[in-house]
């Protein structure tokens, strides 16, 4: 798999779209919500396009949030990561 890291301009963001936009999602949420950490780990642990979340990625298992969890879901699992790369590959590109 080849890694592809487009560069953008320092002094021009908005040439950064997908960045921007996260950074954009993270400082909304944090200005609406009372608790900042409780709203950065409810959005790690929401599952992207391709049905896990950052923190499933990251640390192959899910986070206990303050929602009724199961405890095996919260064990940690094996993950095969090259189905993982063909999900991201087959995934939308955003634009």
């Amino acid at each position: 798999m080849d890694l592809n890291i487009p560069t953008s301009s320092p002094h021009y963001a908005q040439s950064n779209g997908q960045a921007e936009r996260s950074v954009q999602t993270i400082k909304k949420l944090i200005m609406k919500s009372k608790d900042p950490h409780k709203a950065l780990l409810d959005y790690r642990n929401t599952p992207l396009d391709i049905d896990l979340s950052p923190a499933q990625l990251f640390l192959n298992r899910r986070l206990k949030t303050s929602l009724p969890t199961s405890l095996p879901l919260l064990m940690p699992q094996n993950v095969n990561n090259s189905e993982i790369i063909k999900k991201l590959e087959n995934s939308p590109k955003e634009s």
